[in-house]
């Protein structure tokens, strides 16, 4: 099954495009190819259950799975890897998700792919590789790693600053050039629910690094809080007026300019207590 001819598993983080994928190339080269016999060979109890779960509206439970597999004529280590993709979808919890997703990366990385999305998940796992984006597009072009190196000495070590650059690299986001470094514009998108994860993730890692950030000499930085009640109503225009500020920032000061340092601007609100219930 995983020839040069159909599509690589390991490239793939969702299940259905996968079958989806491999269905249609099967069709391809077989004329006479039906989802009749494609269930059959697998024992799925009828058609109609493969296009229900390729088009999402049918979810695929550690049994049924066994059966798609049988009928993908799946290997060993990509039975595994299928099935884990199925557990991944059908996780409840983050904890799960989490669980699963490293599954699926340890999968991967032992195959020597990187699929988009994986790579998009690790471009979220820690603060510093936004940064590292930011620091090479808008500060200092053609930067050589050295010098990457020397603007996050202290903070990032050289072999992280590599592995990041590598991830941009592979992203798109950054082109090396005779040992330099150019950022490329490029918009990221992946699946709700990986990308769920992943900037929970970012979120937290963000949140570690504004505690170290507290020593910095108060003339450069900035620390505010601010405490109010917000009715649920209204809780959609605070989230405007946060993302409208934001976009104010990047417009007025998010200019590439030299000797400038890269600033972590972090902006939470959440709720500190629960809904009262009324008195009778």
């Amino acid at each position: 099954m995983n020839t040069k001819d159909y599509p690589n598993l390991f490239e793939y983080m969702n299940y259905r495009e996968f079958i989806g994928d491999t269905l249609e190339t099967m069709k391809s080269k077989n004329p006479q190819f039906s989802f009749s016999a494609f269930a059959k060979k697998g024992g799925i109890p009828s058609r109609a259950t493969i296009t229900l779960v390729i088009q999402g509206k049918r979810n695929l439970t550690p049994e049924s799975a066994l059966l798609f597999a049988k009928a993908l004529g799946l290997k060993a280590t990509e039975k595994k890897y299928f099935l884990t993709l199925v557990d991944f979808q059908r996780a409840k919890t983050e904890e799960s998700k989490r669980k699963h997703l490293a599954k699926i990366q340890n999968f991967v990385n032992r195959q020597q792919i990187f699929p988009l999305e994986k790579l998009q998940t690790e471009f979220f796992s820690q603060w510093y590789i936004p940064a590292i984006y930011v620091f090479v597009r808008s500060i200092s072009p053609l930067s050589t790693t050295h010098q990457i190196a020397d603007a996050f000495h202290g903070k990032v070590s050289f072999v992280q600053i590599c592995k990041s650059l590598e991830i941009l690299k592979n992203l798109g986001l950054l082109l090396e050039k005779e040992k330099k470094w150019e950022a490329k514009e490029a918009r990221l998108t992946s699946s709700d629910e990986i990308k769920s994860i992943a900037i929970k993730e970012y979120h937290k890692s963000l949140l570690e690094l504004a505690k170290k950030a507290l020593s910095i000499p108060i003339e450069k930085r900035e620390f505010g809080a601010t405490t109010l009640p917000i009715h649920p109503k209204n809780l959609p225009i605070l989230k405007q007026k946060i993302k409208q500020f934001r976009e104010e920032l990047i417009d007025e000061l998010g200019v590439p300019q030299e000797d400038a340092s890269v600033y972590q601007i972090n902006i939470q609100a959440y709720p500190v207590t629960q809904k009262q219930r009324r008195k009778q």
